[in-house]
């Protein structure tokens, strides 16, 4: 009992540290917002050398970070889904809804800093976080399917 109260309280705090910093990205500035991407383009151009100019990557690097932050965030709902039981463990419903709600208050947050909200974020949104939720399910599925010894009982979708 004490064991699933300690893992529900890591959950919690790793998934609102994630939203937090989610929510922090979407409240910066334009001028800052460009300033910082232009920081992560510098690097991967550093790092990955002259070619990764001309690829997706670079060019949309703003859609591959929402889409990036949004699968860390689908991993952690369905890791906490997963590995939670009881009482603690948090409904389907709530799983799925949690990623969506918090995609459109993101967006929404971006007319405070005078940013340009789109529904066509909210949806790479989702879709990052449906893509890291099924990443993990399935991780987890094959993991419980090799297990030569496994409790059947244990594993509950």
């Amino acid at each position: 009992m004490k064991h699933e109260r300690i893992k529900t309280a890591v959950w919690w705090a790793v998934i609102t540290l994630t939203v937090l910093f989610i929510w922090g990205q979407s409240l910066l500035g334009q001028e800052l917002s460009r300033l910082q991407s232009e920081s992560v383009q510098g690097f991967l151009g550093s790092l990955l050398g002259e070619w990764v100019y001309d690829t997706f990557l670079y060019q949309n690097i703003r859609k591959v970070a929402h889409f990036a932050e949004y699968a860390l965030l689908g991993m952690e709902w369905m890791g906490y889904r997963l590995t939670v039981r009881g009482t603690r463990r948090p409904a389907w419903w709530l799983v799925g809804a949690f990623g969506p709600v918090v995609a459109a208050v993101d967006e929404l947050l971006q007319f405070v800093s005078a940013r340009a909200p789109r529904v066509t974020d909210v949806l790479l949104d989702c879709s990052g976080y449906i893509c890291g939720g099924a990443v993990v399910f399935g991780l987890f599925w094959l993991w419980r399917c090799l297990r030569k010894d496994s409790d059947k009982k244990d594993l509950q979708f």
